[in-house]
């Protein structure tokens, strides 16, 4: 049977602590970027006049849906990753629920 090193324990936790973040940090340029090459390649989408869910319609209108589900995962993630860090320390505990009702 093998012990695992809590150093090494920590470590990973703080890895993937730090990528959780990461995720956070992630979620909105890629959003963003999704959301403008769609509405480039969309012919009579104009970003002032129509709202970025309208991607959604159309026949490729799955593009658009996966990025509202990736970045929907991304920002929970990063949920969590706050909820860790937070979790260190004597911060507010709230903080990560209400990111969390908002990416939902």
């Amino acid at each position: 049977m093998s012990r695992s090193n809590p150093d090494n324990t920590k470590e990973l936790i703080q890895i993937t602590t730090r990528n959780l973040l990461l995720c956070g940090l992630i979620a909105g340029p890629l959003f963003v970027i999704t959301l403008r090459i769609e509405g480039a390649l969309t012919p009579d989408y104009n970003a002032l006049r129509h709202p970025g869910s309208s991607l959604a319609l159309g026949p490729f209108g799955w593009v658009q849906d996966i990025n509202f589900i990736v970045a929907g995962i991304l920002t929970l993630a990063f949920t969590i990753g706050v909820r860790r860090a937070l979790k260190q320390s004597k911060g507010p505990t709230w903080g990560w629920l209400l990111i969390g009702y908002w990416s939902i």
